[in-house]
């Protein structure tokens, strides 16, 4: 649940507070980097930086919880780190290396035995490197990414947004 609270508090803003809840449940666990706690705290902290444009110490971050999961492989979390570390090339402006990594990633979700889970992931990096295409060409989005965005915006849902304030 710690988790939930930071990123919670990360979707709000509230950093500080983010950082205070993943300092105080995590620090110990990744310092022993050796379970399954530790690499959600290293997401979350991936998370807490990408959200600050905090680019290199969410690198830190996903590196180290690539490390950890190698130890006790879990493929969700795979997943979330590739789509991370993706995500933040791209936000670096580094697209020719997010591309090399879309390409990648891509192949490594086709591999997969969760047909769902390598459908929607693999549409996402499909649209990752054809978002770097149009940067780097200065068009825009064609009409195959605009329909791939459309299928991975309704496959990802945020599970925020369906909190109803009333």
């Amino acid at each position: 649940h710690c988790e939930q609270y930071a990123i919670t508090a990360i979707l709000l803003k509230k950093y500080e507070k983010a950082s205070q809840l993943l300092s105080k449940y995590f620090d110990p666990c990744l310092a022993r980097k050796n379970d399954i706690y530790a690499t959600r705290g290293a997401l979350a902290y991936a998370k807490l930086y990408l959200s600050k444009n905090e680019y290199k110490k969410a690198l830190n971050y996903l590196n180290m919880g690539m490390e950890i999961n190698e130890k006790s492989f879990y493929l969700p979390f795979e997943i979330q780190l590739r789509v991370l570390e993706n995500m933040c090339f791209f936000l670096m402006d580094e697209y020719e290396f997010a591309k090399q990594l879309s390409v990648r990633n891509a192949k490594y979700i086709a591999k997969q035995k969760a047909v769902e889970l390598t459908k929607t992931y693999k549409g996402f990096f499909r649209l990752v490197a054809g978002l770097i295409g149009c940067v780097e060409q200065k068009k825009e989005l064609s009409p195959a990414l605009k329909k791939e965005y459309l299928s991975i915006k309704s496959n990802l849902r945020n599970p925020y947004i369906s909190i109803s304030f009333k």
